[in-house]
């Protein structure tokens, strides 16, 4: 259900997503959000990904993940064991706070990224989820990017 990589090409809001334009931007990535996946000229999966698939108002951009096509349907295959998941989440995103167990249901995650500029040492990430029916949340995870996907996929 979910995939890790680099994304190296992310259309929407001018390309913010994408930090590191050389090598990508490590993000997880809900394969739930994911349509059309094809891969484009390097081998890499290309597809068009959902922030909210069920908000007629979400377009879908257009991303690029430094995997094969191969792997993103296998990871999306994956069966999950748990519905939900509890995280430590920082109230009002931040950090000097103590972060509140809280439960998101797994489906309704998005997308990951890594607070800062090294995914395997950060000690936080932002994790993008859908909260209600519109409502795309953006919160503070006591985590860093490799414990989280461990966590997922338990």
């Amino acid at each position: 259900m979910f995939i890790s990589g680099q994304v190296t090409d992310w259309r929407t809001h001018g390309n913010r997503r994408v930090l590191d334009k050389v090598n990508g931007t490590w993000y997880i990535l809900n394969t739930n959000r994911m349509y059309e996946i094809t891969a484009n000229h390097d081998g890499y999966a290309h597809m068009r990904f959902f922030d909210n698939p069920a908000d007629e108002r979400d377009g879908g951009a257009w991303l690029t993940i430094k995997r094969s096509v191969a792997l993103v349907i296998l990871s999306a295959d994956n069966e999950i064991t748990s519905v939900s998941i509890t995280l430590p989440i920082y109230p009002n995103n931040d950090p000097t706070e103590t972060p509140v167990n809280t439960t998101i249901g797994r489906a309704h995650i998005a997308y990951v990224k890594t607070a800062g500029s090294n995914y395997a040492t950060d000690t936080t990430c932002w994790l993008t989820y859908v909260d209600d029916a519109w409502d795309v949340k953006t919160v503070l995870v006591h985590y860093n990017l490799v414990v989280l996907y461990v966590a997922l996929l338990a």
